[in-house]
């Protein structure tokens, strides 16, 4: 009975945290008291003898495509190389070059949409777009406390503290937001499917991680644009303020991809006749609402309501895991373990503390900590020039 209960154990863990046959060991030890190896024994021998139900079975054989892709699940929430040959029966080599393999074929899978500008193809375009100074300073229209909406929420009115881009800071953030797509979706295009290069891979995974903080930064300047008008629409229909906001968000983020800052048109503008466009779906009273403005010249009409315009049932919840993906892959197994475990990044997962993460490392709650600042500060340094608040 015993026996039966240590398998049982293994098998949830290895489900649930895909942890290796080392760490269901000594997890499984401290639980029920018996020793590391007698429990790593058990699971080995159960193995042996049920290898159509083992708890680590042996890919002696080809590796199908749904395998390869635990794999590199399994690789980017942080279980190291050394540990996924020794599961997969494999060397560490085939293990780098499956990883490799999945890194390109999500790359390729990747929809890459920006709006192309002809500077993109000027010589030193690298120097004028990415290294141009920015402004330092922010427009001076902040809301202070006394000016601040007196029905909102206290978490929604911390929007109003983030300052607004300037224009040319806005200009300058959209030019640099497509050129890095730009340029990772050229890079692309040079991949070998057959033989990735590890340096080419990680380029065009910097460069989209560049864009996509960008793009967060961004979305947080604009925030306080959605509130207020989600707040005008409250009562025109069935949906409450945090409903309106979270879908107001979405045609936010769709703005953001599908903004042309060379038109000469203010984001704001743009984005709130997406937002607009977007409510005149959900609430009724509004599309008579939209029809009858007649605030902005028939140019800025004709741009905004363009069918390529934003659209909230185009946005894909999986950039958002790809977004993810693509930074976790520049840090290193042990980095990878502690910031999926502390931020929850695995959807399966609840944040862990430093102290549990800590334990399940068989480490410090100080050495952890150290860890994180580690990868936090790569993070940073990955995504200079970008000056981006994502990472708080």
């Amino acid at each position: 009975s015993e026996r039966a209960e240590i398998i049982r154990r293994a098998k949830k863990l290895v489900h649930e945290k895909n942890f290796s046959l080392i760490e269901v060991s000594r997890y499984l030890s401290k639980q029920i008291g018996r020793a590391v190896e007698t429990i790593r024994y058990t699971i080995r021998n159960y193995d042996q003898k049920n290898p159509d139900k083992a708890v680590f079975p042996s890919h002696s054989g080809r590796i199908d495509s749904k395998t390869k892709e635990i794999i590199y699940r399994c690789f980017l929430h942080g279980v190291s190389v050394g540990v996924l040959a020794q599961r997969y029966s494999r060397t560490r080599s085939s293990i780098y070059r499956i990883v490799n393999e999945m890194r390109v074929k999500h790359l390729l899978e990747r929809k890459i949409d920006y709006i192309y500008n002809p500077q993109f193809d000027l010589p030193g375009a690298d120097e004028i777009i990415l290294n141009k100074s920015e402004e330092n300073t922010y427009q001076d229209n902040t809301c202070n406390s006394n000016r601040l909406p007196g029905d909102l929420p206290p978490y929604l009115r911390t929007l109003y503290e983030i300052p607004l881009m300037t224009p040319q800071q806005e200009r300058d953030a959209f030019r640099k937001y497509n050129y890095l797509k730009y340029r990772a979706d050229q890079l692309r295009k040079e991949l070998d499917a057959n033989n990735p290069r590890s340096s080419k891979l990680r380029q065009i995974e910097r460069l989209l991680a560049q864009a996509d903080a960008i793009k967060s930064q961004i979305i947080r300047a604009n925030l306080r644009l959605v509130v207020s008008i989600a707040k005008k629409h409250v009562h025109n229909g069935p949906q409450s303020l945090a409903e309106l906001i979270s879908d107001g968000n979405v045609a936010l983020i769709r703005a953001v991809e599908k903004f042309d800052y060379s038109r000469g048109f203010k984001f704001s503008t743009y984005a709130s006749w997406a937002i607009m466009k977007n409510f005149a779906r959900s609430v009724p009273k509004e599309r008579y609402r939209v029809d009858k403005i007649t605030t902005v010249n028939e140019e800025e009409i004709d741009l905004l309501a363009h069918p390529n315009g934003a659209d909230s049932q185009d946005y894909a919840p999986m950039e958002l895991r790809e977004s993810i993906d693509t930074v976790l892959a520049q840090l290193s197994a042990r980095e990878r373990r502690v910031l999926t475990g502390h931020f929850g990044l695995k959807s399966s997962d609840k944040p862990q503390s430093l102290e549990q993460i800590g334990k399940q490392l068989g480490i410090s709650k100080e050495q952890v900590r150290q860890i994180e600042r580690k990868a936090v500060k790569k993070l940073r340094e990955m995504l200079d020039p970008i000056r981006s608040d994502l990472l708080g």
